[in-house]
C-alpha cells in the first residue's frame, strides 16, 4: 500500500511547515499548488483502492478497513478542495484530518516491529 500512497501523503503532510509558530513554507505558486491538487487527487483514488482491497478477516476488521479507507477518500477530497481554493488553513485541517486516519488504521493493521 505505501508505493502509490506515500509520495502523496508525503507532499501533502509536508506542503505547509512551521517553525516555532511561523509559517516557513507553505505553497505560492500556481505549480505548487496544482501539484497539490493532483497529490491529493491521487491519494482519493488510492483510498478507493485501498477499500476495495479489505482483507478477508472476520467482519469486524473489514469493517474497521472500510472504515478508514472511506475517511481516507473523504480526508483527501478536502485536501483536494483546500489545494483547489489555495486555502492554507483548509489544507492543514485536511491533512490532520488525513493524518490521524493513516494512524488509526497503521495502529490496527500494521504488525508491531
Amino acid at each position: 500500500m505505501q508505493a502509490p500512497i506515500a509520495p502523496s501523503s508525503d507532499a501533502l503532510f509536508n506542503a505547509v511547515v512551521y517553525t516555532n509558530g511561523q509559517p516557513v513554507a507553505q505553497p505560492v505558486t500556481d505549480a505548487q499548488w496544482g501539484a497539490l491538487v493532483s497529490h491529493a487527487r491521487n491519494l482519493a483514488t488510492a483510498a478507493r483502492q485501498v477499500g476495495e482491497a479489505a482483507p478477508a478477516a472476520d467482519g469486524e476488521g473489514r469493517a474497521d478497513w472500510t472504515r478508514w479507507a472511506v475517511e481516507m477518500a473523504a480526508a483527501s477530497e478536502a485536501a483536494t478542495r483546500a489545494a483547489e481554493a489555495r486555502d492554507v488553513n483548509a489544507l492543514l485541517e485536511s491533512g490532520g484530518r488525513l493524518y490521524a486516519t493513516c494512524a488509526g488504521c497503521h495502529k490496527r493493521f500494521l504488525p508491531e516491529d
